[in-house]
């Protein structure tokens, strides 16, 4: 049989052969991840340039969090990393203590939901408090203060003057929100400004987290560079 002869067989029992699925049944005891628990998993990424190496991002995540029954850290795909915790005291610390940071850069994370593939997480939401300034006298109020923060994202905690909200990262941070006063036929703005706490590496120009303006894309949209900043 010439080799134009056995190439052509080989082709025909591979295509015969992709016909039927080979079906093989796993046990959990039978992973070689045995210590993965999705109970007590978290997944995440950091925002930034930066390249994270794992040894040293994980003693200094471990030493911030202190978590009292441990925590073991593996980077799943380039970047993205799961951390594992052994309790539910511990990762509810965790999630509720956020935003956390790592050399400033942003920590987006998210726990595991059953049956989810962690390297298929979106990762593109994080939370944050965020202070308000400026409010106008008599409407410092927690159903003014809700009205706010769910047109920036998703609520979490709040209270008369500050809030817990989910934020899309991908999209500029706002820096104020204009409250429109209706008193009868007259409309009055008020300008309310966003403090947020513990805000990561973050560009002034263009608003979003994950660099700084020194190297922001807008940057180029004048030919002298001088382009006006979003925040002040």
């Amino acid at each position: 049989m010439d080799i134009d002869s056995m190439a052509e067989k080989v082709a025909e029992f591979s295509m015969e052969d992709d016909d039927e699925s080979i079906e093989i049944d796993i046990i959990p005891d039978e992973s070689t991840n045995g210590n993965w628990d999705q109970r007590w998993a978290l997944v995440g990424r950091f925002v930034g340039e930066r390249f994270i190496r794992l040894h040293e991002m994980s003693q200094i995540m471990a030493s911030n969090w202190r978590p009292g029954m441990g925590v073991s850290i593996l980077e799943i795909s380039p970047q993205r990393f799961l951390f594992q915790f052994a309790h539910e005291a511990d990762i509810r610390r965790i999630v509720e203590g956020g935003p956390w940071a790592y050399e400033n850069h942003l920590l987006v994370y998210e726990r595991v939901a059953d049956g989810v593939n962690p390297v298929e997480v979106s990762l593109e939401k994080a939370a944050f408090w965020i202070q308000l300034h400026h409010m106008p006298l008599g409407y410092m109020s927690g159903i003014v203060v809700k009205r706010i923060g769910s047109k920036l994202g998703d609520i979490m905690e709040l209270d008369s003057n500050n809030f817990t909200v989910m934020l899309d990262i991908t999209k500029p941070l706002k820096d104020h929100v204009v409250l429109k006063i209706r008193n009868g036929g007259a409309v009055q703005n008020h300008k309310v400004t966003l403090k947020f706490e513990r805000l990561p590496t973050f560009c002034f120009r263009c608003g979003l987290i994950g660099h700084r303006e020194l190297f922001c894309r807008r940057n180029y949209e004048a030919d002298n560079g001088e382009v006006p900043r979003m925040f002040v």
